[in-house]
């Protein structure tokens, strides 16, 4: 059996931005019993080295500017087969650091589903969560109103977003890789996501209407002209899903 560990740190909530995912990859995983091995997520919060026989699927933007990717961390990737869930980061693993990773993007999986319960009292406003840094800020000071959290998770985040018309999706670097970790959720839960546009976003060509330029994403969230949810998760369905994926790995 597939067992994943999820990295946790005491007064750190921010791990369980990793939560959907970890239930997400424990029951696609169900689905080869035979399989076995040990796959880390959040591993770039371990400290020391990482247990053998660890399969590390990365959950990081891989650059030399990211102050996550330490020193610790890329030794522990060089010694123990590493997953990726970017194609662009893929690329920069061997370019920046001769590690060679493999593909098991944030597919869809029945266990991400259901978990967000429908309000009927939608908020007017759209809404963004996360850490703010000055982009952010400047960004979100275009915006005429818009309903803001940070350091939020489980069920109160799950309120909060049964009740959003729209999840604005902006980057802390800038360029970025598109945040499938946070949005994967709100897909599969019918909740829209308008995002910026990325680096990678061609990898994401079957989720339609959710890339702009930043532009037009400001406009579209002052004339609150939101895409349909129901219609961004009937997209992320048809897409191959995680257990198809990982069979290709296992």
């Amino acid at each position: 059996m597939i067992e994943v560990y999820q990295v946790t740190l005491a007064n750190y909530v921010h791990t369980a931005c990793f939560d959907h995912v970890v239930r997400a990859l424990r029951n696609a995983a169900s689905n080869f019993p035979e399989a076995s091995g040990t796959v880390c997520i959040g591993g770039h919060l371990w400290s020391g080295p990482a247990p053998d026989g660890w399969i590390i699927w990365n959950s990081e933007q891989v650059s030399p500017d990211n102050p996550w990717m330490k020193e610790g961390y890329i030794q522990n990737c060089k010694n123990h087969q590493v997953w990726d869930y970017s194609g662009t980061n893929i690329e920069a693993w061997s370019r920046h650091y001769g590690i060679h990773a493999e593909l098991l993007p944030i597919a869809y999986d029945p266990a991400m589903t259901g978990v967000i319960a429908p309000c009927k009292a939608k908020l007017y406003k759209p809404s963004f969560y996360g850490c703010l840094n000055d982009r952010r800020k400047e960004i979100l000071a275009r915006f005429d109103n818009y309903t803001f959290s940070h350091g939020t998770y489980g069920r109160k985040l799950d309120r909060a977003l049964s009740r959003t018309p729209c999840v604005t999706n902006l980057h802390y670097y800038d360029p970025a890789i598109f945040e499938v970790y946070r949005c994967a959720y709100l897909w599969a839960n019918a909740v829209p996501v308008m995002s910026e546009e990325a680096l990678d976003h061609d990898d994401y060509a079957h989720m339609r209407d959710m890339f702009l330029p930043l532009d037009d994403l400001v406009a579209r969230a002052i004339s609150r002209d939101y895409p349909s949810g129901e219609e961004q998760r009937r997209d992320y369905m048809r897409a191959p899903w995680m257990s198809e994926h990982l069979e290709e790995l296992i």
